[in-house]
């Protein structure tokens, strides 16, 4: 068993957004719960660290690769240990401030 008990007040938002955004065919519960894992697992080559979304909050931008769907971007909130919504690549976010392009390349 997991330390953390996720949260999944925003799944309803995340699936949406994961429908939308990767695809239906794409498992929005079990991507949710595998991030959630990853996460807890602290499986930094699943998941890899972006950015902060500001300097006040526990949320933060994390790169993740789906299949051959591509690299997608997960807004994860820490505070409540859950997935929020899923990303584009080329999309702009707000970093520390700044605004920062998401890239689709991984190191």
């Amino acid at each position: 068993m997991y330390g953390h008990i996720p949260d999944m007040s925003h799944f309803a938002h995340f699936a949406r957004r994961v429908r939308e955004r990767i695809g239906p065919h794409i498992d929005a519960e079990d991507l949710w719960l595998r991030i959630v894992i990853a996460m807890e697992d602290q499986r930094w080559d699943l998941l890899r660290f972006v950015g902060r979304t500001d300097r006040n909050t526990l949320r933060r931008i994390w790169m993740i690769r789906i299949g051959a769907d591509g690299v997608f971007y997960v807004l994860f909130d820490h505070r409540r240990f859950q997935p929020i919504t899923i990303l584009l690549p080329g999309w702009t976010v707000t970093n520390k401030g700044q605004r920062q392009r998401l890239d689709d390349q991984i190191d």
